[in-house]
């Protein structure tokens, strides 16, 4: 095992945990962020899904979750639209009991080139769709972590924080995403939201495209960010996003260098595989 994995989640989604990559999660002991896609959760049964979360579980290993978002708007305008992204959603959120994760990262489905100018009504729409899943998340003691995608800036967030407590919500930062959409930089992200930074997603790209390439194989300066997330007294969640097998295995050789927090457990000159 690669000590690094006893400190991070490793992005996984649930379909190739169970096509491909269920014995070696195990054998390396990989603490997956697991994707539910729409076509995970129509494709497999929720016996399947509390069979590898308990699984999972007898394993001593721990779990996040990463919601459904392709397509999705549960604060949409339109009431057909907002309905079957909420229902999509519900349908994730019925295994927060079973895994008890550590968080479940969404995204906003904000898009600022449609959302902008009606930004107030769609606060709204998000915070009543929150009144609806709330109660699920305080129930099991899991907090949402909302990610930055397609977002210029921290506006949408500071607006949707300033109505939700702390307790209830953080902020996962995505660093691929900083580079390939936001207009702000990521210490302007950090002096705006830090604070609510419970997660970070970690994979890097060079600026055209989110390519979710390999941890320093794109432009984001993830030396300095780390330090200055540690001198801050900063340790979210981390979890590592990287797309291709190859890109996780380098990753992890660079998260070994880079990483600036003390080891929980597993040292950083352990033996490894």
């Amino acid at each position: 095992m690669v000590p690094i994995l006893s400190q991070i989640q490793v992005a996984v989604p649930f379909i190739d945990l169970m096509e491909r990559y269920f014995d070696l999660v195990l054998k390396n002991r990989v603490q997956p962020e697991i994707g539910l896609s729409a076509d995970a959760l129509d494709r497999y049964s929720f016996k399947e899904f509390q069979t590898v979360a308990a699984r999972l579980a007898s394993e001593g290993l721990s779990t996040t979750l990463h919601a459904p978002f392709m397509d999705l708007c549960p604060a949409s305008r339109d009431p057909l639209i907002r309905r079957a992204s909420r229902d999509r959603l519900r349908r994730a959120f019925d295994l927060i009991v079973e895994f008890h994760p550590r968080s479940v990262v969404c995204h906003l489905g904000f898009e600022p080139r449609m959302h902008l100018e009606s930004l107030d009504l769609w606060v709204d729409g998000w915070l009543n769709f929150w009144e609806e899943c709330g109660p699920l998340f305080r129930e099991q003691g899991i907090r949402m972590n909302i990610e930055n995608v397609f977002e210029w800036d921290s506006q949408v967030f500071e607006a949707v924080f300033d109505r939700i407590p702390p307790e209830d919500m953080g902020f996962c930062f995505d660093t691929g995403h900083c580079v390939a959409f936001s207009r702000i930089t990521w210490q302007e992200w950090m002096e705006k939201l830090g604070d609510r930074l419970g997660q970070i997603h970690v994979h890097d790209n060079l600026g055209d495209f989110d390519e979710h390439r390999a941890v320093g194989e794109g432009t984001f300066p993830f030396e300095p960010f780390f330090r200055d997330l540690a001198a801050e007294g900063r340790r979210p969640i981390v979890t590592l996003e990287a797309h291709r097998e190859d890109w996780v295995w380098t990753s992890l050789r660079t998260l070994t260098d880079l990483w600036p927090w003390e080891w929980n457990g597993e040292t950083a000159d352990s033996d490894r595989d």
